[in-house]
């Protein structure tokens, strides 16, 4: 049986890189944003790249589940 927290994680990898690739299709509007709302964005990514890898560390602890492989 798979846990809940796996597919939590699935999802929110896949969530973020679906977010990833409309910055990077829609890159001139994010180039002509303010300072303020670049500072927003990146605050915003580094929250979601942060609290992935928390989950791949509780994934590792709890499950051994060690996706690049040793």
């Amino acid at each position: 049986m798979i846990p809940p927290s796996f597919y939590a994680h699935v999802l929110g990898g896949v969530l973020g890189l679906i977010v990833l690739i409309k910055i990077l299709m829609n890159f001139r509007q994010v180039q002509m944003l303010g300072i303020y709302e670049h500072l927003m964005l990146l605050l915003a990514v580094s929250v979601a790249v942060g609290i992935h890898g928390i989950s791949h560390q509780g994934m590792e602890m709890l499950y051994g589940y060690y996706p690049i492989g040793v």
